[in-house]
């Protein structure tokens, strides 16, 4: 009983401090949003992303699905039945990344025909590229913060009268609309 009248009375003198003479409630003096936007403090806001640094010597670059670990494609040429492509990744961030991709993934797109150009293979089965000493079938590399790695892959090159072609590398974004370079 003493504590219902305890946290009654509490009640009333909280009413009671909150009104005017007018026996109105006092309002609060609303701030000014016109100025600046309101802050989001939800644990679902996204930071800005990074701003990725892409060399100048690069044939083109994609984002990749490695936290702040950038693509470079850096070589793209046909020479002869084969074609080479170098790309670079390169560690923007400040934590350690280990890109790793299966070669039997990898391919050449013709947008035009739709025909898919694959990474060759030797006879022994290893393909030709630049594979894990453990995994043969797989690129894959410890990339720490500042560093870069460079995968290279050797495919089936497309006819001669084929120009454009996209490379396809999984947990990269496509590189589309590539020029062959001949040799």
């Amino acid at each position: 009983m003493k504590v219902t009248c305890g946290v009654l009375l509490m009640a009333c003198v909280l009413l009671m401090s909150g009104c005017r003479e007018g026996g109105e409630p006092k309002t609060a003096a609303k701030p000014n949003t016109a100025s600046a936007p309101p802050e989001d403090w939800s644990l679902t806001a996204v930071a800005p992303a990074p701003v990725i640094a892409v060399d100048t010597s690069a044939i083109a670059a994609a984002k990749t699905e490695w936290p702040a670990v950038v693509a470079q494609l850096t070589e793209f040429r046909r020479t002869g039945t084969s074609l080479t492509a170098r790309v670079v990744l390169r560690n923007e961030g400040v934590e350690w990344q280990k890109p790793t991709f299966i070669f039997r993934d990898v391919h050449l797109l013709d947008p035009t025909t739709g025909m898919r150009y694959d990474v060759l293979k030797e006879p022994n089965d290893k393909y030709v590229a630049a594979a894990n000493r453990l995994f043969q079938d797989r690129f894959s590399s410890d990339l720490d913060p500042g560093q870069s790695v460079t995968a290279w892959m050797t495919f089936a090159a497309p006819p001669p009268a084929v120009k454009i072609v996209a490379l396809k590398i999984p947990n990269i974004e496509p590189f589309e609309h590539l020029s062959i370079q001949d040799q």
